[in-house]
This record gives C-alpha cells, structure tokens and sequence, in this order.
C-alpha cells in the first residue's frame, strides 16, 4: 500500500515510466499511443503515394514504359490495401487516442495495455504486406478488393496479404473496443454529446458562425466540397444504364477517390491542423498550411476529374496500356498527381517538422470570436488564449488534489486551477473540468 505526503503528487504512473526506446515499446499512455498510430500512418501513407506516382508513371503515355502489366496490377493492388488498412484506418485510431480522453475528461484510454498490444500488431502487417513484393511470384494483383477467380490465382504473396489484413483488423477492432468503452465508461459525468451529419447540416452550422478561415477551417470546406462531388457522381452509378456503361472503368476510380481523399485525407489534415499546436506546443506557419491547402485541392481536381471523361470514353481501370485516343487525359491526371505527391511532401517537410522542432508557440496566440446566438439565449465569447501542448501526464495534478480517478472527481473549478498552477499546466487541459464542464461558458471547447 502507498502513501502520498503533502505537497507532493499522485502520480498513478510514475513508478513505471519507461525512457527511450522503452518510453515507445511499452507505451500505455494515450498520447504517446496517438503518436506512433500518427507517424506509423504518415509512413504508410507516403509508402502508398509512391506506389500511386509509379502507377501514373506507366500510364503518362501509350504503351508499356517501366512496368509489365503483372507488376502494374501489383502496384495497384497494394496501392489501395496499403492506403485503406495501412494509413486511413490507422490516423483515425490516432487522432482518437490524443483526442477522445482529452475532449470527455477521461484520465486515458479504459483498456491501456490493449492499446498498446493494438499499435505493434499493424508495423509486422505492414512489413508482412510490403515485403510480399519479394515474395515467390510477387505481391496479390488480385485489385485491392481481393475478389475471386482472381485471388485465388496468386502465389504466396496472396497469402501474405491476407494475414497482413487480419493483424490489422484485429488491431482495428481492438482500437475501436477501447474507443466505444472509453466513451461510454471512462468519460467524465458532466459530458455529453451531439450528433451533426451530412453536408445539410455541416453547411447550416458554418452559416451562423463566426468562421475564421485558417488551415482548418479551409480544409473542412474543402472537404465538403469534394465529398460532394463524389457524392453525386456515385449518384449516377445507382442508375443501372449508366452503370452498366461505367462499371469497372476509370469513372468509379474518380469516384471513390473523390469519396476516399475527400472523407478521409481532407479531414485528417483538417483535424491535423486544428489539434498540433496542442500536441506539440508550438503554432505552425500559417502562409506554408494554406499553401499546403491550396495545391492539395488544385491538384486533387487536377488528378481525378478528367478521370471521369476517361471513364465516360470507355477506359478500363487497372490496364497498364491504352489506345491514343485516351493519352491527353491520362497525361494531364499523371501531372496532377506527381504534382499532389509533391504537395504531401512539402507539407512534411514545411509544416510538420518545423512545428515539432519549435516555432511561435501556442500559448501565445489568441482567438478572437464574436456574438453568436444559440437558440433563443445571447452570448459572447471572449478572446482565450489558445493551450499549449498538453502534459505528457495531465492528470498528475488532479490526482493530487483528490487522490482518486480524474474521470470520477468531484472538485471545484478553484482547486482545479490551483493544482493545474502548480504543475504548470493550462487547467482546462489537464483534467475533466476542461471546457465544457458545468460553469464552463458554453459552445467553450477543449482545446481551440
């Protein structure tokens, strides 16, 4: 049984804080958890953005160039497995473990040790995935669906491929257990939630607000406009003429890509944007991030739209040749997307790397909002510096003044930002009393 004297701080995990590598291996932290889910997806991400550039590589002209169409249905195939399972999937568990117990109030994640056993399972699938490129016939070409007769024809890097996405679907559920539990368990009493779906409802909300249009602002809109495009040419595709006409051709590669980039890319640069000052304590350049927005949505047009004439003309998705009446279009979409690759990497190099290295920080900015009306009720929202990064173990200061779970304090605002002062810690960001707790003003958020 432990004690804790006066004066000093209960911290549940400080007899057991690994350093190094150690720190990343053993990680139970929800934070650090985050991080390797984030940069294991930025990897996998560029590792598919490669493949993609050596597919458009092979198609910027007639006939066969670089690749034997064996290998370019290869590159295809792994391009939308290592993209879907290996980055999509991923940053959304990233983003969930730094953000959900910061925006309910929890202390970390409800099952720690799972958390951890969910990241190390998706690196040895990755590899698993990769390296079949070096496999006994190659990698699947079986298109990233994996659908029979085909998949049935491959080698052992089919083989491969599957059991690379069963370890990354087990991480995935896993992750998502941990996220429904921590919700439902571990938030704190006084949160709640609501629910806005849809691009009705999106555009109403933004039509009332006081909108500042920075690097997230600028991507969220920039994703409903592309997500709307997708939406409507799926749209079409629910036609049975047309689909009958369209189906397997480049018009569905526009589609879902418009669907795919939009509901997912978009979004994890737009919650990139809004939530890494807070995770790294400093604000990035805000000229480089909207550069970065601009040429992303330029070039994302650039790539996939004349994708819907080549589909409309009759082009066939995953041939690694094609007749010289498609060659404009296929050259212009190969511009576009060297030219988007290009962008992610200067987003990289330009904004997220100089930002973890230092930079204006964050504390220091401040945000100006106006009148807004909610309902019937009037209110005003004053300027509130934004918080820098978050404690490495934010809850540290709580347990000190309660010596009991965070999720589970009952403490006035008062203690709150005196044992916050003392571990030198913005309150509203160490704690279950952050943002929105009873007494906070409301439409007040944790964060910025």
């Amino acid at each position: 049984m432990s004690t804790t004297t006066a004066g000093s701080v209960a911290d549940p995990h400080a007899h057991d804080q690994p350093t190094g590598w150690r720190r990343w291996l053993y990680a139970t932290n929800h934070k650090d958890i985050g991080t390797l889910y984030l940069w294991f997806s930025l990897a996998m991400f560029m590792t598919g953005g490669g493949l993609a550039l050596l597919i458009r590589a092979e198609l910027f002209q007639p006939g066969l160039h670089f690749f034997q169409p064996q290998l370019y249905n290869q590159f295809v195939t792994m391009h939308g497995l290592v993209m879907v399972f290996g980055a999509i999937m991923p940053a959304f568990v990233g983003f969930a473990n730094w953000m959900v117990p910061l925006q309910i109030g929890a202390p970390d994640m409800a099952f720690a040790r799972m958390n951890n056993f969910s990241f190390w399972l998706p690196p040895p699938a990755a590899m698993l995935l990769v390296g079949s490129f070096f496999a006994d016939g190659g990698a699947t070409a079986s298109g990233w669906t994996l659908y029979p007769p085909l998949s049935v024809q491959m080698g052992i890097g089919m083989d491969l491929a599957i059991f690379a996405i069963h370890l990354m679907g087990a991480s995935s559920i896993m992750g998502a257990i941990n996220i429904i539990t921590t919700i439902f368990h571990v938030r704190h009493h006084a949160r709640g939630h609501s629910d806005r779906v849809k691009v009705f409802n999106w555009v109403a909300t933004m039509r009332r607000g006081a909108l500042s249009f920075e690097a997230p602002m600028l991507f969220a809109v920039g994703f409903i406009w592309v997500f709307t495009i997708g939406g409507f040419s799926g749209l079409l595709l629910a036609v049975v003429p047309i689909d009958i006409q369209v189906h397997d051709t480049y018009y569905v590669v526009a589609h879902f890509h418009y669907v795919l980039v939009a509901g997912s890319l978009f979004c994890l640069f737009a919650g990139y944007y809004y939530w890494a000052p807070k995770w790294t304590g400093h604000m990035y350049d805000q000229g480089r991030a909207k550069f970065h927005f601009w040429n992303s949505l330029v070039w994302l047009n650039v790539t996939f739209f004349p994708m819907h004439f080549l589909g409309l003309a009759g082009m066939p998705r995953r041939y690694a040749d094609y007749p010289m009446q498609f060659a404009d279009f296929h050259m212009l979409t190969s511009v576009g997307a060297f030219l988007f690759g290009l962008s992610q990497v200067y987003w990289l190099f330009a904004v997220v790397l100089p930002s973890i290295k230092g930079g204006e920080k964050a504390a220091k900015r401040r945000r100006k909002g106006g009148d807004q009306t909610v309902g019937r009720r009037r209110r005003t929202r004053m300027d509130r510096a934004q918080p820098g990064a978050v404690p490495h173990l934010r809850n540290a200061a709580v347990d000190q003044v309660t010596g009991a779970e965070p999720a589970r304090a009952k403490i006035t605002r008062t203690e709150m930002a005196r044992a916050a002062e003392q571990a030198g810690a913005p309150w509203n960001s160490i704690g279950p009393g952050s943002g929105s707790e009873r007494g906070a003003p409301r439409g007040a958020t944790n964060g910025f």
